[in-house]
C-alpha cells in the first residue's frame, strides 16, 4: 500500500518540477566540488600576494596622500575657483563679441586694404653729397693740367714759328711793338696783357733777327 502511495505521489508531482529540482542538485554539487575550493585557493593566493605588497602599498599609499595635497588645499578655495573660472568665461566672450563688431566694423568702412605707397621725392641737386677729392685723383687732375698746357704751348710755338717766318708779318709785327712801346710811356697797360699768340709771335720774331 505504501509503495503504491508513493507511486501515485511521485506520478501526481509534475515533470517540470522534477526537472528543477534535478537541476538544483546539480548546481548545489557543482559548487562545492569545483567552484568553492577553485574560490578559496584564489583568496589565499590573494591574502599572500597582499602580505608580500604589503610595504609598497603602504609606500604607494603615502605619495598618493602626497600628490593629493596641493587638491586639497585649492579645494578650499572652490568659490575663488568659480569666480575665476566665470571671469575667464566672460572674458572670452566679451572679446569674440567685440573681435566680431571690429572685423564688420573694418568690412563696412574698408579699412582692410593697404594704403596707396607714396611716390618718394627726387633728391634735389643741393641734396647731393660732396664729393671730396683725395691727394691721389688732386695729382693726377695737376698732371693732366699740366701737360695739356704744355701741349698747347708747345702748338702755339709751332704756329708762332711758321707765322714768324712771314717776312711781311714780321714788319707788322715791328711795327705793332714800336706802337706797344709807345703806348706804354701814356697807357698802364704792359706787355703782359698782349694775347699768349700775340707774345710768342714777337718772341720768335726777335730770335730770328738776333
Amino acid at each position: 500500500m505504501d509503495a503504491d502511495a508513493t507511486i501515485q505521489t511521485v506520478a501526481a508531482v509534475p515533470w517540470y518540477q522534477i526537472t528543477a529540482t534535478t537541476l538544483r542538485y546539480i548546481a548545489k554539487g557543482l559548487y562545492y566540488t569545483v567552484l568553492l575550493p577553485i574560490v578559496k585557493l584564489l583568496l589565499l593566493v590573494y591574502s599572500l600576494l597582499r602580505f608580500i605588497l604589503s610595504p609598497f602599498i603602504a609606500v604607494g599609499h603615502v605619495l598618493l596622500q602626497l600628490l593629493l595635497i596641493p587638491w586639497r588645499i585649492a579645494a578650499k578655495f572652490e568659490a575663488v575657483w568659480y569666480y575665476i573660472g566665470c571671469a575667464i568665461l566672460v572674458g572670452l566672450v566679451s572679446a569674440l563679441i567685440l573681435h566680431g563688431i571690429l572685423k564688420v566694423f573694418v568690412l563696412v568702412l574698408r579699412l582692410d586694404h593697404p594704403p596707396k605707397p607714396k611716390p618718394k621725392p627726387m633728391p634735389k641737386a643741393k641734396d647731393k653729397p660732396a664729393v671730396g677729392h683725395d691727394v691721389k685723383s688732386y695729382r693726377k687732375a695737376r698732371d693732366k693740367k699740366r701737360r695739356e698746357a704744355e701741349k698747347e704751348q708747345q702748338e702755339l710755338e709751332t704756329r708762332a714759328r711758321a707765322l714768324a717766318s712771314s717776312p711781311l708779318l714780321k714788319d707788322a709785327l715791328r711795327k705793332m711793338a714800336a706802337k706797344e712801346a709807345a703806348k706804354e710811356s701814356h697807357s698802364p697797360r704792359s706787355r703782359s696783357q698782349l694775347s699768349l699768340l700775340d707774345q710768342t709771335i714777337i718772341e720768335q720774331s726777335a730770335e730770328e733777327d738776333s
